[in-house]
């Protein structure tokens, strides 16, 4: 019994969980192809399948109450009345919470093994149990949670309710249904909680709402329990259970049509409202910890907070809107198992962890009813790792649009909350600065980026790179290479001789193995100096000539004057560090053009001999025989301003 229990929290626990890299090659950076499909069609592609015809025959009425009784230790269930192949006005309850549960206004139970179920409550030997090959159940709804969630929350915080008889009641209740589970769970399921509500701070629910459409899981399959963890109350001891619950389930497909949901609470400081809801989700492969692919469409989620003692001044409202997102290719079985036992895997074995690729398609995120953000992608890939360590991170995101005005409307009314905001004289200024950021068209700026983090445990070298592009403005690429420890050095130093893990010797060996190989970065300008430089005059014409002679020089300048007048004055400081460094002042120079005529320009230190240890690095500077050329030299340094970039 207990394991059909803790099959049931694996569940729920998985319905709440909506869930590798682009990589560096030669320079070039590369998403792991996610096939022709885009996760609309995935999401399409799920919903056919899961509303396809099953062979196996839907259970009957005598069959269904089968499956009811056999499990009515924990669950209560009713039905209001049977059709060919379904239920009909299921309530399903825990025991101990008669008014709180879950409704279903149609359910049906296709290929589902009533004699396996009632044998595994019975107490039989089992190693898996296959549910059913479809659980398909129509109009979802959780029921008569407020109090539940309520009183439940304000244990787990330490806060409390007013101390009236129907709050005791419904802590006693509580009280004695979690001891029943204790039981019927034979000890897996311990959970302390108080038997009595505290007065110490008042938490009120004033809902908590969550509703389905339609949820069809194919192939449900529960597993015992197996974790061999110690439960001696630790962290640990609770990460174990969670991870044995996690494993302990697995499904061929799911599918789930119009959820919603409603989070609706207040204490005497602060109301909050929290709402969501998606039209369609799905996912396939759940495996014991191992997901193949999930995907979710037309996701929305919108949050007003109410800071009471501010009255009308102190609310605030945020939400999000999401085409599509999806995740992939996660793998956490083995992880789980190791975790489930109340151990870490250990550090020879190496292929222990994923955590997938996300995906999201358009995203639009308003703050207070306005639009402050959109992005139509991106891809964050975490799917590389070595033992617990990951080896590579990648990032990429298209056309990520800030609109300027709204942000910065945003940030000054969270800021100025309660004290009545900009004066008359602050909002005028505030007002022309942002005019002039909307003459030169950058109010709603939109950016491309594309980051790699890798890391390579066999010879500890490691990469960061960076190509970002703001749209009509100026592209900006970083390549920095080092060498770290590698894997194997790591491991070493951690071991220790009883098999526990010691951390401590790391940071000695990172002063080891640091190494340089290199650094590279090209700005190419796409027309922002040029926006800057017709900025300037104006930000400068609004500061009173009186307050700021200089100011006024400035906004006496055209755009292209000022940008000649800074170039020349770079020039000019060029030749006082001439006598000290001159390769200096041909940096200096490439930088002055760069100012003056935009195009590219290209910083880079890539030594010739690399990867350089600190130590070479100082000899190199402050050897004996050193001097700027053989610096320059044996850096590799080189400052260029060209009109096209230059491949490094």
């Amino acid at each position: 019994m207990r394991h059909l229990f803790s099959g049931f929290l694996a569940i729920a626990i998985i319905a709440m969980v909506g869930v590798g890299l682009w990589q560096k090659n030669g320079g070039e950076f590369e998403l792991p192809s996610i096939g022709e499909a885009s996760l609309t069609k995935q999401a399409a592609n799920i919903e056919k399948a899961a509303t396809k015809a099953v062979d196996a025959e839907a259970a009957g009425e005598a069959e269904l109450r089968r499956v009811a009784d056999a499990v009515s230790g924990m669950f209560a269930t009713s039905f209001g009345g049977f059709t060919e192949g379904a239920a009909t006005d299921v309530k399903i309850t825990i025991a101990g919470f008669p008014d709180a549960g879950l409704s279903i206004d149609e359910l049906s139970l296709y290929g589902a093994d009533a004699d396996a179920i009632e044998s595994v409550m019975n107490g039989g030997e089992w190693t898996e149990l296959r549910i059913a090959d479809r659980i398909d159940a129509k109009g979802i709804e959780l029921f008569g949670l407020n109090e539940v969630v309520e009183l439940f929350t304000m244990q787990m915080m330490g806060l409390g309710p007013a101390e009236t008889e129907e709050s005791y009641a419904l802590a006693e209740s509580q009280a004695e249904a979690i001891e029943e589970m204790e039981e019927l769970t034979d000890g897996d399921l311990d959970l302390e909680m108080a038997d009595e509500p505290s007065s110490d701070a008042p938490f009120t629910i004033n809902e908590y709402k969550f509703a389905i459409d339609r949820l069809v899981i194919d192939g449900m399959t529960l597993y015992p329990l197996s974790g061999s963890a110690e439960d001696d109350g630790s962290p640990m001891a609770i990460v174990a259970k969670v991870a044995d619950i996690y494993r302990a389930s697995s499904y061929e497909r799911s599918a789930v049509w119009n959820m919603v949901g409603q989070f609706d609470f207040e204490t005497p400081e602060i109301a909050m409202d929290i709402e969501f809801s998606s039209g369609f989700s799905g996912a396939t492969g759940w495996m014991r910890g191992d997901l193949e692919n999930t995907v979710a469409t037309d996701i929305a989620m919108e949050m007003t907070q109410h800071i009471l003692f501010l009255g009308d001044d102190g609310i605030t409202n945020s939400s999000q809107t999401v085409k599509a997102n999806g995740w992939r290719d996660m793998k956490l079985a083995t992880l789980l198992g190791y975790l489930a036992d109340g151990a870490l895997p250990p550090m020879t074995e190496t292929d222990v962890l994923s955590l997938g690729v996300l995906n999201i398609e358009g995203q639009v995120d308003k703050s207070n009813g306005e639009i402050i953000s959109t992005m139509d992608s991106l891809t964050l890939d975490l799917s590389s790792f070595h033992w617990l360590m990951p080896t590579a991170v990648g990032v990429e995101v298209d056309g990520l649009m800030y609109d300027v005005p709204v942000l910065l409307d945003s940030l000054l009314s969270t800021m100025s909350m309660g004290t009545g905001g900009l004066d008359e004289e602050e909002q005028a200024l505030y007002d022309q600065v942002i005019a002039i950021v909307d003459e030169q068209g950058l109010t709603k700026p939109v950016v491309d980026l594309d980051l790699a983090l890798s890391w390579n445990p066999e010879d500890g070298a490691t990469a960061y790179d960076v190509d970002a592009t703001l749209r009509e403005g100026m592209r900006k690429v970083v390549d920095v290479d080092v060498v770290l420890p590698n894997y194997e050095r790591i491991s070493t130093a951690v071991m220790q001789e009883n098999g526990s893990q010691d951390w401590s010797a790391v940071e000695g060996l990172f002063e080891e193995d640091l190494a340089f190989g290199g650094f590279y970065l090209s700005l190419e300008d796409m027309g922002l100096l040029e926006d800057i430089f017709a900025m300037v005059p104006k930000f400068a014409a609004l500061i009173p000539a009186e307050d700021n002679p200089q100011a006024g020089m400035i906004a006496a300048q055209s755009p292209e004057a000022l940008r000649q007048m800074i170039s020349g004055l770079m020039r000019a400081g060029a030749t006082q560090v001439a006598s000290e460094f001159p390769p200096a002042v041909g940096y200096v120079n490439a930088i002055a053009d760069f100012i003056a005529e935009g195009g590219t320009l290209v910083v880079a230190v890539q030594p010739p001999a690399a990867p350089l240890k600190m130590d070479d690095i100082e000899a190199l500077v402050s050897g004996p025989d050193a001097t700027p050329d053989s610096i320059v030299e044996g850096l590799g340094v080189r400052v260029e301003q060209s009109g096209t970039d230059d491949e490094v």
